[in-house]
């Protein structure tokens, strides 16, 4: 009797985890701009936010390592960097990493504005704004597309600014394509 319990303690087991690791989505994150958003610090901010509060059965791939396999698509494909790339461009890469979703998010060049502030204007404040489209693309078409345009301010360093904007950006397109991360 206590072998049969066990043996069925066993199958039950070993299905639930079968069935949890088959009902895990893997979703890469890669992140298309100029060079001034792939710099460490500017990865670090993105990692942070992809990382917290996911959907269960949820596992971002986000980072420098997805910024390089990224990269080697693109030298797999005969070219050293990505120019504009297209529709298929994304298809093709998610098929090339296998993950079940990639998230491209398209940094445009973001606008400075100074303005000097205080007494005969002996203080700057930047803003930055910035704008990002997200396109979370499956093996076969776009599931979802979100934009957002966010600002920052700083009266010491535009990359502060730069940084700041481009935080509430990515939570922002985080926030909205959460759920069609498990459709």
């Amino acid at each position: 009797m206590k072998r049969i319990i066990g043996l069925i303690f066993a199958i039950i087991c070993i299905s639930s985890s079968c069935f949890a690791a088959g009902g895990q989505k893997d979703i890469g994150v890669v992140l298309i701009g100029s060079s001034e958003y792939k710099e460490d610090h500017m990865i670090s901010v993105m990692v942070e936010i992809m990382k917290a509060e996911n959907p269960s059965g949820v596992v971002m791939h986000v980072g420098a390592d997805e910024q390089s396999k990224y990269q080697e698509f693109w030298f797999t494909k005969g070219k050293l960097d990505a120019d504009n790339p297209t529709p298929q461009n994304f298809l093709e890469y998610v098929n090339y990493t296998g993950y079940d979703k990639v998230l491209f998010l398209v940094v445009k060049d973001p606008v400075v504005d100074t303005k000097k502030e205080g007494l005969f204007g002996t203080v700057e404040s930047k803003r930055v704004s910035v704008e990002i489209k997200g396109y979370l693309v499956g093996h076969e078409k776009l599931i979802g597309s979100y934009t957002s345009v966010n600002e920052d301010d700083s009266r010491q360093s535009e990359l502060r600014a730069r940084r700041g904007a481009l935080k509430k950006s990515i939570k922002y397109i985080h926030e909205k394509s959460k759920n069609d991360y498990i459709l």
